[in-house]
């Protein structure tokens, strides 16, 4: 069969940032999308991949592109940013009778909704159930044997069942990063590091319980791991290809098992290549964080999420501030650059509560290890979770962007708009006058000019403000 494998591109959320601002914003750089190109390596069909992230199309080019390939069948990938315009490409499809498919995460976890747009959902792992499907509808079968699949069959939605994890993923061939070009996606890795990062999946999964997090409504709480001597001739086939000289282990938490890494760390050393990877505070210890270092980890990013001990027991994270603590006290000591993530306006906080935890990233900030966001985001709702689920059944959503992709929530005891507030406040009492004058200025152009033209002024100056970054990291 003929198959047209889509990322799309983020659209229509200037909606969402004129209502809000400490939302997620249009990316001035995309990331490799490693999920889809495990996909292309792993189906024996005529693929074609579109990165509408880097190509920017509008819905009806990528249209034409789509069909300058004559393709038998369309997949959708990508995260809830990019649904908006995965639907609209679908519905325009549907119009000349070619079937579409949607997989990924945000497909997996918000099925039922998803199903109404698209002929087949896939859930969970898509690389054997993709070929399944493909593999029967080119045989002229019927797909109700194709487990992991939800479709559609006239008025009818069969929800097939689910499929296993794949046990070995060393089974599953590597992405395939030939069928698109490297250099236009950032291959920076956020710390200073050598150039150029490129990422590495060396697990799938998550064994933890966090209530805010949808990881477990897609991997049900499992963790999998590849043959580290696997992922070892990985990364040095892709030092010898593509020149890489850092590797981003991007994956939920590279340091589940103590030992894994330990002996990641003998054979990583010997390739000389740096790298970064994703922790929990509760994983490390001096001893792990020594050997990291010593070969060659340039940075831990941690979730931290929170400096209020009962929010933390709220969000089920299973750690303590004490221990965020003392993974920042460990890092500084052995020198370890390190980064990670917050946010207020949980719906267990009051004012007082958001305040204890900017003042707490602004004091961990000056750390001179620290690789701290500038900016402290606002909890929100994405599907799905616990939390999710909380915010629709106590009636807390106060903005639901493209029906419930992302929800704009109030606490129990703060409106959304005195979220934003707080944090806003933080930010001028920390930047000063000079953000004073720059916010007055914009104002003023978002009140004189057309709303068009201001958007395009805003992304042309986030566009800059990223370059000066990552001059400034390099």
């Amino acid at each position: 069969m003929r198959i047209v494998l889509v990322y799309p591109n983020q659209t229509e959320l200037d909606i969402l940032l004129d209502k809000y601002r400490y939302v997620p914003e249009y990316r001035p750089k995309p990331i490799v999308p490693l999920g889809m190109l495990y996909l292309c390596s792993n189906i024996s069909h005529q693929v074609k991949f579109i990165d509408n992230n880097i190509k920017k199309f509008t819905n009806e080019k990528l249209f034409r592109q789509i069909m300058e390939f004559k393709p038998d069948i369309v997949g959708f990938g990508g995260t809830m940013m990019e649904w908006v315009q995965a639907r609209k490409v679908a519905k325009l499809l549907k119009e000349v009778n070619i079937p579409t498919i949607y997989g990924g995460p945000n497909a997996t976890v918000n099925s039922d909704k998803h199903i109404r747009y698209f002929d087949y959902v896939i859930r969970r792992e898509g690389e054997v159930t993709l070929k399944e499907l493909l593999d029967c509808l080119e045989e002229g079968g019927n797909p109700n044997k194709v487990n992991g699949l939800w479709f559609r069959e006239n008025s009818w939605i069969v929800k097939n069942p689910g499929r296993p994890f794949i046990r070995n993923l060393d089974a599953v061939n590597y992405p395939d990063r030939e069928i698109i070009n490297l250099d236009e996606y950032s291959r920076e890795s956020g710390f200073p590091t050598a150039k150029p990062a490129d990422i590495v999946v060396s697990s799938r999964g998550c064994p933890y319980d966090c209530h805010f997090c949808s990881s477990k409504y897609f991997w049900k709480q499992t963790y999998r791991t590849r043959d580290v001597g696997k992922v070892i001739k990985e990364i040095k086939f892709m030092m010898d290809k593509y020149g890489t000289k850092t590797i981003h282990f991007r994956e939920d938490n590279f340091t589940v098992q103590r030992g894994r890494v330990l002996k990641f760390c003998e054979e990583l050393k010997r390739t000389g290549v740096e790298w970064i990877c994703q922790s929990r505070v509760d994983d490390v210890d001096e001893e792990l964080v020594k050997r990291m270092k010593d070969s060659g980890c340039k940075g831990i990013s941690f979730g931290f999420e929170s400096a209020n001990d009962h929010t933390l027991k709220y969000l089920k994270k299973g750690i303590t501030v004490g221990q965020s603590v003392r993974a920042i006290d460990i890092c500084e000591k052995i020198g370890m650059n390190w980064n990670g993530g917050f946010m207020v306006g949980v719906l267990n906080e009051t004012r007082e509560d958001i305040d204890a935890t900017l003042k707490f990233v602004e004091k961990i900030r000056k750390n001179p290890h620290s690789f701290l966001s500038p900016r402290t985001p606002r909890f929100l709702g994405f599907p799905v979770s616990e939390t999710y689920f909380e915010m629709e059944r106590k009636g807390f959503v106060e903005y639901s962007w493209e029906d419930g992709e992302l929800l704009i929530p109030r606490t129990y005891y703060l409106l959304a708009k005195d979220v934003e507030k707080a944090i806003r406040k933080d930010e001028l009492s920390r930047m000063g006058i000079r953000l004073r004058i720059k916010e007055f200025i914009k104002l003023i152009l978002k009140t004189v000019l057309p709303r068009v033209i201001f958007t395009k002024l805003r992304k042309i100056y986030r566009a800059i403000i990223y370059a000066r970054l990552m001059i400034l990291f390099s």
